[in-house]
């Protein structure tokens, strides 16, 4: 043993016992050092700042491992020269997703949930720029003079390969770009404002449409406000600025869908706030869609839907979906069974009757038997669901003001709070002071909550606690 080997023999060894008594003093301070770091570490700032699950985080790094395997084969010593190439490749072949742009129309016609998207997009701007980074340092590297890397840049950029690459992107997109401002002007969904309530920091827009349009809880549409500019104002509407606004409600009849009155629910915060604002009844608007994905919650039994503030917009819709859907099944259930009853009964009653009062009781099973035919015809969804509990946190008690209409809707489906669709209220937060924090919480069917004392903010709408 030399004294290289024996030196390192003492590093390794003085390093473990190093290593050892620095953990012994962190144990001293911290018992839990595991705790420590996912309380004041992992989740306050990773978390915090790039949400990801764990199922985002695993198809992340895979993306981000395979673009390293394919940098590195067929062998993982390419050589500077086929390294530098190979990462210019991969990053110009990364780019041509890249360059769909944050909207995707093919997003939308697949039905690719948006959140995935865009995680997906921002992931992948993160892998192309680290690519270009490394391409970069390797090409300075090799070749420090300013005048080579200018004529390498010059080919690599008129090469056949890169040109065929950003040929089918830009392709792509202007394909998918043109199809989408087809179907905008085919359809031709101009809305006219016919009330544009301003509660607090939202807007909640009532429009009709000049045709029908088939809409489903939870989908969104694309709305265009009329341009202000003066010598622009020919062209109407400003189609290169459109904000996303989801169908608040609309009446749930489900054997027609089509409708033609529809609310959204805006924000009067952010880059949009002025035309928001400026919203009048009489004004129309250009909107595009619907889009959305159908989550299909009526495969569930349990659904738990949870909104922080303008959230409820988004989640309150497909609660009174499920609602109504019950309501429907129900409706028909118990229709079915009074029948039955009835026809048991005249039966019992043609029996011991004669002449004309025979014939009447003919007459009555013959409309009940065309009723429960008419039944039958008539559709039973036949939903999983057994509860459904919806919180709804509010920053400002007055923000229940937006689910005003909604909430009496839903209170109306059983307002003798029998048990099927009964809504109870619960305000965490002292409401004459409107301090923030309240959160609201109902539930159906079989609904139970406890007393509750007098809550200023469900007067509003003209409800009381059950």
């Amino acid at each position: 043993m030399d004294l290289n080997e024996n030196l390192w023999y003492l590093i390794a060894f003085f390093g473990l016992f190093g290593l050892c008594l620095i953990t012994w003093g962190v144990k001293t301070f911290l018992p839990n050092p595991m705790v420590y770091f996912y309380k004041h570490f992992l989740y306050p700032l990773l978390h915090e700042y790039l949400p990801f699950t764990s199922v985002h985080a695993f198809i992340s790094l895979a993306f981000l491992f395979a673009n390293i395997v394919i940098v590195l084969s067929p062998t993982f010593s390419p050589g500077w020269e086929a390294l530098q190439s190979k990462i210019a490749l991969t990053a110009v072949v990364n780019i041509a997703p890249l360059c769909i742009g944050g909207r995707a129309p093919i997003i939308d016609t697949l039905n690719v949930s948006r959140n995935w998207y865009n995680k997906f997009h921002s992931w992948l701007g993160v892998v192309v720029s680290i690519e270009a980074v490394s391409h970069s340092l390797i090409a300075i590297s090799l070749r420090p003079k300013s005048q080579e890397m200018r004529l390498s840049g010059w080919i690599g950029t008129t090469s056949t390969i890169s040109k065929l690459l950003v040929a089918l992107s830009c392709s792509f997109w202007g394909a998918t770009t043109a199809l989408r401002i087809c179907k905008m002007f085919y359809h031709q969904h101009i809305a006219e404002v016919m009330a544009a309530t301003h509660i607090t920091s939202t807007c909640q827009v009532e429009v009709r449409l000049s045709n029908e349009v088939a809409v489903y809880p939870g989908c969104y549409f694309y709305v265009y406000f009329p341009i202000k500019w003066y010598p622009m104002r020919w062209i109407r509407y400003n189609f290169t600025y459109s904000i996303t606004a989801l169908v608040f409600w609309h009446p749930s009849d489900q054997d027609a869908r089509a409708v033609k009155d529809m609310t959204f629910l805006m924000s009067r915060e952010g880059s949009h706030a002025s035309a928001v604002s400026q919203l009048q009844m009489g004004q129309s608007v250009f909107i595009d869609g619907p889009y959305g994905k159908d989550l299909c919650l009526e495969t569930y039994e349990n659904v738990v839907l949870a909104a922080k503030g303008i959230g409820i917009a988004a989640i309150l819709p497909l609660a009174l979906d499920l609602a109504v859907r019950r309501r429907n099944d129900n409706r028909i259930r118990e229709r079915m069974q009074k029948i039955n009853d009835q026809q048991l009964q005249l039966f019992d009653e043609q029996h011991s009757s004669k002449g004309k009062e025979k014939q009447i009781i003919i007459q009555q099973r013959k409309q009940l038997a065309e009723e429960r035919e008419q039944l039958f015809r008539e559709r039973l969804y036949r939903d999983a669901v057994k509860k459904v509990d919806v919180f709804w946190s509010l920053n400002h008690n007055d923000q229940i003001e937006w689910a005003s209409a909604q909430l009496k809707h839903l209170q109306s489906m059983d307002p003798d709070n029998v048990g099927q669709f009964s809504f109870g209220g619960m305000i965490l937060a002292n409401s004459a002071t409107e301090t923030p924090g309240s959160l609201v919480w109902f539930s159906f069917p079989n609904y139970w909550t406890p007393s509750i004392q007098t809550i200023p903010s469900l007067d509003v709408f003209g409800m009381q606690p059950v």
